[in-house]
């Protein structure tokens, strides 16, 4: 999946499609999720992972990056 960012506060890592992941309580095992990380100009990282491909591309609206 490529993506693309406007703005200059946020560099976009990568976005990944995790197939049958394990999650760390096991509560979540064997499921495909998205996987999203960004980083910030002030170095922080954002890791953060979504259900869904739809619930993905809301929050990039959100953010005005185009895929």
């Amino acid at each position: 999946m490529f993506v693309q960012h406007k703005s200059e506060y946020i560099n976009l890592n990568h976005v990944v499609k995790v197939k049958k992941a394990t999650s760390e309580n096991n509560k979540f095992a064997h499921r495909d999720f998205y996987k999203l990380v960004l980083t910030l100009t002030s170095n922080d990282t954002l890791d953060l992972e979504f259900n869904s491909e739809e619930e993905l591309d809301r929050f990039l609206e959100k953010l005005e990056i185009v895929k």
